[in-house]
C-alpha cells in the first residue's frame, strides 16, 4: 500500500511542494508544503472516520504567508497561523508549476 495523491503543485522529482496533498494507506491525510527558505513542512491528520468509499468529498486548502488550513467536508482538520509571516512562500510566486 502507498499514497493516493489528491493534488500536487510543483515539478516532478524536485523538492518544492506547493502543496502536496495525499491520503496514506493508514487513512491519514498528509499535506506537505514548501516555504521561502526551501524547507518542507507538513502535517498528517486521521481522516478514517470522515471518508466513505464511493462518496464525493469537498476539500479546501489555504496557503498564504500567514496561514495554512485544510478543511474536508466542512470540518477544519488543520490550522497553522503565524501572523509574523513565517509561512512565507514568496520565492515561488510568479513561476509556473505543473499540477498533478
Amino acid at each position: 500500500a502507498g499514497f493516493c495523491h489528491v493534488l500536487r503543485i510543483g515539478n516532478d522529482g524536485t523538492h518544492e511542494r506547493l502543496p502536496l496533498i495525499e491520503f496514506t494507506a493508514a487513512q491519514k491525510l498528509r499535506v506537505t508544503y514548501s516555504d521561502a527558505a526551501g524547507s518542507n513542512d507538513g502535517y498528517s491528520v486521521d481522516v478514517s472516520a470522515l471518508l466513505t468509499v464511493g462518496q464525493s468529498h469537498h476539500y479546501e486548502f489555504l496557503f498564504s504567508p500567514t496561514q495554512r488550513t485544510f478543511t474536508l467536508d466542512g470540518a477544519e482538520l488543520y490550522a497553522d497561523t503565524n501572523a509574523d509571516g513565517s509561512l512565507d512562500a514568496s520565492s515561488y510566486v510568479g513561476a509556473s508549476y505543473p499540477l498533478y
